[in-house]
């Protein structure tokens, strides 16, 4: 079993894919980004009653599994067409069961639409940590996508918790 705690934090770095970085690299937060995120679904998971979007739910977290992985070792591209075609599906088809979009609407609405809302502005954060450390650094391209088509899965995710629950989206 490998040792949980080096020491190394005690410094302020830590270890990623076997190069010693500060705990305030860019990289660093944007991984602990991608585990907040994950361990957001996690808790939706946790309290949710619907097992076709637990089961979405947990496919996501694997995938960003996957994107932290990315993150530690950019040269292996984990997060691949694949991950996003599957997003891009689940996207599809939760816009042709959901009553067509015609304003901006209001977080909010049953318990698990508002925390997969909540994940939704979590993801977006995700996305511009991402997004800024690919100045410095090289970063799976397929990264950007998935977590770009990510936020709005979360967001359909929420509006489709609503409609099954009978209750309208406010907008504004």
């Amino acid at each position: 079993m490998v040792k949980i705690s080096s020491g190394m934090g005690d410094k302020g770095c830590t270890v990623i894919a076997g190069v010693t970085m500060c705990k305030d690299d860019s990289r660093i937060y944007a991984y602990g980004c991608i585990d907040e995120l994950s361990s957001l679904l996690g808790y939706i998971n946790s309290i949710s009653k619907n097992k076709k979007l637990e089961e979405k739910l947990e496919t996501v977290q694997k995938h960003l599994y996957l994107a932290g992985i990315d993150l530690q070792k950019p040269k292996k591209g984990r997060i691949t067409k694949k991950q996003i075609i599957w997003i891009e599906n689940e996207e599809e088809k939760l816009e042709k069961k959901l009553p067509k979009l015609e304003k901006f609407i209001l977080p909010g609405g049953t318990k698990t639409a508002s925390l997969l809302h909540i994940a939704r502005s979590v993801c977006r954060r995700c996305e511009s940590n991402i997004v800024s450390i690919t100045e410095k650094h090289k970063i799976n391209k397929n990264l950007i996508v998935y977590v770009n088509r990510l936020s709005d899965f979360l967001f359909l995710l929420a509006r489709n918790e609503n409609f099954e629950n009978k209750i309208e989206d406010k907008g504004v």
